[in-house]
């Protein structure tokens, strides 16, 4: 397996890296939250919540019903 990928966002680099056990827990999660099939997804963080006013029959799950994700320190 090569190194972990990267990609360039606002002249920095970000590494992702997540195991599959981490990334089957967190998918598993929204998707017991979700009554429809997931196509999209779109994590907003502070400063972006009125970014979901823009978007139709939207889902709703939070930070804290996802294993890994973490815990969100903007009120």
């Amino acid at each position: 397996m090569g190194a972990p990928a990267t990609r360039p966002y606002d002249g920095m680099e970000i590494m992702t890296i997540i195991s599959s056990a981490a990334y089957d827990s967190a998918i598993n999660a929204i998707r017991s939250r979700v009554d429809r099939p997931v196509r999209v997804g779109v994590i907003l963080g502070s400063g972006l919540g009125r970014l979901a006013n823009y978007v139709e029959n939207p889902a709703h799950v939070l930070y804290n019903d996802i294993p890994g994700f973490p815990v969100p320190t903007v009120p």
